[in-house]
């Protein structure tokens, strides 16, 4: 895990160790979510990098460490001022699904 821990850390911009064990949950969550997804026992080498670039993600949308989560803005009108917010979830799966199906399994 320590690879992945320093390759999400670099697209995170993180230098120092300080959230290493957050962002270890933030992998663990991407590589469960890959293995369901795709009905695999274990992450195969070339959905790596979709695994470091989905535990950034993780990372960021659930504030993982943090007491508060920030929700997406999904909509901004100017009359009358008004802010929607998303929660994100079919985005998340829109980013990676493409390079997933790859290699998903039929699950019987």
């Amino acid at each position: 895990m320590t690879g992945q821990r320093e390759a999400v850390k670099a697209i995170l911009g993180i230098k120092d160790g300080s959230l290493d064990a957050e962002i270890d949950i933030a992998v663990a969550e991407a590589e469960e979510f890959i293995c369901c997804y795709c009905n695999i026992k274990e992450v195969p080498e070339g959905l790596k990098r979709v695994e470091a670039a989905m535990a950034a993600e993780i990372y960021r949308e659930r504030c993982i460490g943090k007491t508060e989560k920030s929700g997406g803005i999904k909509a901004v009108y100017e009359g009358d001022v008004s802010v929607t917010f998303g929660d994100g979830k079919n985005a998340f799966l829109d980013d990676f699904s493409e390079r997933l199906n790859r290699y998903r399994k039929a699950g019987w």
